[in-house]
């Protein structure tokens, strides 16, 4: 009984110290989402998805997709704290840019409130950095809408946040 006694205490004087610790103490909050996370916007049907990545299969129309993410922090910053990062690939079926667009919401309308993007024209791998304003509202939804050019594809996305 006294050994379980003992075990125990030792236990609660472990436990203590790290109930105490600002949240500041953690490392930072980083979401990484697969492409695959992104649908199509009206049923396009040359959308098609496996366990990581979403591709336009068209050769000849560029697509909608809807991207969904969390941001929990709510204070935008400029630089790559600030940055929405999406992993894409673009082929050179047409002159069409692959490009994604982060929208803020009105959280009582629904309406967007405001916008920032990027793009990529060239082919191949590239890594678009949408960088998000300290200006940017701080409550609303958050959404990515991306145009996907005939056989492009996005493989991931990410919100690098501290």
């Amino acid at each position: 009984m006294r050994h379980l006694l003992l075990s125990m205490c030792s236990t609660i004087v472990i436990a203590v110290p790290t109930l105490g610790l600002p949240q500041s103490a953690f490392a930072g909050d980083n979401k990484a989402y697969p492409g695959s996370m992104c649908d199509a916007e009206n049923g396009a049907l040359e959308i098609f998805k496996n366990s990581a990545t979403i591709s336009n299969g068209s050769s000849t129309a560029t697509r909608t997709v809807t991207c969904p993410f969390v941001r929990d922090n709510t204070k935008a910053t400029n630089g790559t704290d600030g940055a929405l990062l999406v992993f894409v690939e673009r082929e050179a079926f047409n002159n069409d840019p692959l490009s994604c667009e982060f929208q803020t919401t009105v959280p009582e309308t629904g309406a967007t409130e405001s916008r920032f993007s990027a793009q990529f024209t060239g082919v191949g791998r590239a890594r678009l950095e949408i960088q998000i304003p300290r200006t940017a509202p701080v409550i609303g939804a958050y959404t990515m809408l991306c145009q996907l050019p005939p056989r492009s594809s996005i493989h991931a996305y990410a919100v690098p946040e501290r």
